[in-house]
């Protein structure tokens, strides 16, 4: 979930280490409204936050929902969220059953702990944006319910690369790579002409 992220910090702090790279899906905004492992932490902090309200006799103001959601973590680090909704991955049946009987996957749920660094990846990566230089190719879904795909909007309105290229699936999910076969067929052919664009012309402009 937080491998766009990772590569989006590193590539605007260390712009000279790469000639390119290729976003799937990256964490931009995060979705809180669909995202199940979301839902259940907003739930968690709603519910808190209602109950303090009732005591208390007055409305708490949205920010201290924050504040909450810190001594949450303070407090509960490893309360579990629950585990992604598998159903939001992909749209291919097949994929989410493998993702379902695959026995590496960590079936635990993710913690509060992990909820507060998601919340501080997404507040790194916009102050980040502005700071991208480097060429990029950005896919994405449209019904992604884990990475909104508003995101990759301000991705591409923030970011000062000169070379940068948006595609967008309407109605595929987060896994683009795993998800129906028209989308996943399309998502490898954008990666290899990319790729291939690009490298030709680099061997191009090369010295002999």
């Amino acid at each position: 979930l937080q491998g766009g992220a990772v590569a989006i910090l590193t590539a605007a702090e260390r712009p000279g280490h790469f000639a390119g790279m290729v976003l799937i899906s990256p964490l931009v905004l995060a979705n809180p409204e669909s995202a199940t492992t979301f839902k259940d932490y907003s739930r968690i902090l709603k519910h808190l936050m209602e109950k303090a309200s009732r005591m208390l006799k007055f409305w708490i103001p949205r920010p201290f929902w924050v504040l909450a959601a810190k001594v949450l973590n303070l407090v509960l680090p490893n309360l579990s969220l629950g585990p992604i909704d598998s159903s939001v991955l992909s749209r291919n049946k097949t994929e989410v059953d493998i993702y379902n009987s695959d026995p590496l996957i960590c079936r635990a749920g993710l913690k509060v702990c992990f909820g507060i660094q998601l919340l501080n990846a997404v507040s790194r990566v916009e102050r980040a944006l502005p700071k991208l230089t480097v060429p990029f190719l950005l896919l994405q879904g449209s019904a992604d319910r884990l990475c909104d795909s508003k995101g990759a909007y301000l991705l591409m309105e923030l970011a000062k690369s000169q070379d940068k290229t948006l595609k967008i699936y309407e109605g595929a999910y987060h896994v683009l790579h795993k998800e129906l076969p028209e989308v996943t067929n399309s998502v490898f052919h954008e990666i290899n002409m990319w790729v291939s664009q690009r490298t030709a012309t680099a061997g191009t402009a090369s010295p002999p």
